[in-house]
C-alpha cells in the first residue's frame, strides 16, 4: 500500500513481525556478538543464530499462537473418579519443546560440550543471544528452560573462562567495586544487628524484673516503619520552587519529582521512598497554591503547575 492510498479499518493497524527473520533484522545484536564473542565462536554459531531467527518469526511464532489458544489442561482424576494427576499438552507445545530442548539444547548449553558441535560449553553471551531470539517467538517456555540452566550459570567462573577476551578488566573492576560496597553494607548491618541484640537483652532483663513470669521471647515482633528523610527542613520546598521558576511551561507533579530525583541524586530504594517524595511534592504545591505563589491549571484529567 502506498502512502497516498486511502485507508480504512484495519489498514491503520501497524503490521506485526510474523514471518520476519529476527536475527537478520537485528543489526544491534549482530554488532554486540561481534564485540563479545571470539571470531571462531561467532563464525561457528552464526548459522544456528540465523536458523533460530527464522524460526522465531515463522514456525515458532505459529506454534506459540496455537499453544496460547490451547493451554495445558490438568486432569486430576480419571473417568471413574480415581486420583490420577496428569497434564494434557497440545501437540504445538510439544513441538516447541522439541525446538528448545531437542534442536537447540538450551538446557545443556551451560553444562557440557557437544551442543551445536561446540567442543566446550557455550559462553554466557552466546547462550543469552539464543534465548533472546527464542523469546521473541515464545516466552512462556523459557521459564522452564531458565529454571534448569540458572544454577550452572551462577557457578560460572569468569577467572577460569575458556574464551580469551571474555574476562574484561573494566567489567571485573566494576564487579569488584560493587562487591566491596555490598560487603561493606553487610558489615555495617552485622554491627547494627549486634547492637540491637544487646539492646533486646537489656529490655528482656528489665521485663523479668517487673514480671518474672513473663516470657519475652514470646512477644510478637513488630517492625517500626520509618518514613525516609530525603531533604533537610525547607530544602524540598526551595528546590520545587526553583524547578517551577526555571520551567518554560507548566509542569506536572511527576515531572517535578523526576527533576528532583535527577538533580539531587535521590536514592529511592527504601520502601515507600518514591511515594513519600510524591506526597511531599503535592503537599508543597498545594500549600504554595493557597498562598497564590503558584497557579494550578486543569487540562482535562491533567493537573499542571506554574509560578503565579
Amino acid at each position: 500500500m502506498r502512502l497516498d492510498d486511502p485507508r480504512t479499518g484495519s489498514d491503520w493497524i501497524a503490521p506485526d513481525c510474523a514471518g520476519m527473520d529476527f536475527f537478520a533484522a537485528d543489526q544491534g545484536l549482530r554488532d554486540l556478538l561481534a564485540i563479545y564473542l571470539p571470531v571462531e565462536v561467532l563464525e561457528h554459531l552464526t548459522p544456528h543464530y540465523q536458523r533460530l531467527g527464522q524460526l522465531a518469526g515463522g514456525r515458532l511464532d505459529d506454534l506459540a499462537r496455537t499453544a496460547d489458544r490451547h493451554p495445558p489442561v490438568l486432569h486430576a482424576r480419571d473417568r471413574f473418579g480415581r486420583d490420577q494427576d496428569w497434564i494434557e499438552y497440545h501437540p504445538a507445545y510439544r513441538d516447541m519443546e522439541q525446538i528448545a530442548f531437542g534442536d537447540f539444547q538450551f538446557h545443556a548449553m551451560s553444562h557440557r560440550a557437544g551442543v551445536m558441535g561446540m567442543d566446550r560449553p557455550l559462553p554466557p553471551v552466546a547462550k543469552y543471544a539464543f534465548q533472546y531470539l527464542f523469546v521473541q517467538g515464545e516466552f512462556g517456555l523459557m521459564c522452564g528452560i531458565m529454571a534448569q540452566t540458572q544454577n550452572s550459570d551462577h557457578r560460572y567462573d569468569v577467572n577460569k573462562c575458556d574464551y580469551p577476551g571474555m574476562a574484561d578488566p573494566h567489567v571485573l573492576s566494576s564487579l569488584s567495586t560493587k562487591r566491596a560496597e555490598i560487603d561493606g553494607e553487610l558489615r555495617q548491618l552485622a554491627k547494627r544487628v549486634e547492637l540491637l541484640r544487646a539492646d533486646r537483652d537489656t529490655v528482656d532483663a528489665a521485663i523479668r524484673i517487673f514480671d518474672p513470669a513473663r516470657l519475652p521471647h514470646k512477644i510478637k515482633p513488630h517492625a517500626r516503619r520509618l518514613k525516609p528523610k530525603l531533604f533537610r527542613h525547607g530544602e524540598c520546598a526551595r528546590a520545587i520552587m526553583g524547578i517551577l521558576r526555571e520551567a518554560s511551561e507548566p509542569v506536572t507533579v511527576r515531572q517535578v519529582v523526576e527533576r528532583l530525583i535527577e538533580e539531587y541524586h535521590l536514592d529511592l530504594r527504601e520502601p515507600g521512598g518514591r511515594d513519600a517524595l510524591i506526597a511531599n511534592v503535592r503537599a508543597t504545591l498545594s500549600r504554595y497554591s493557597a498562598s497564590k505563589a503558584l497557579v494550578r491549571e486543569q487540562r482535562g484529567e491533567l493537573v499542571l503547575w506554574r509560578v503565579g
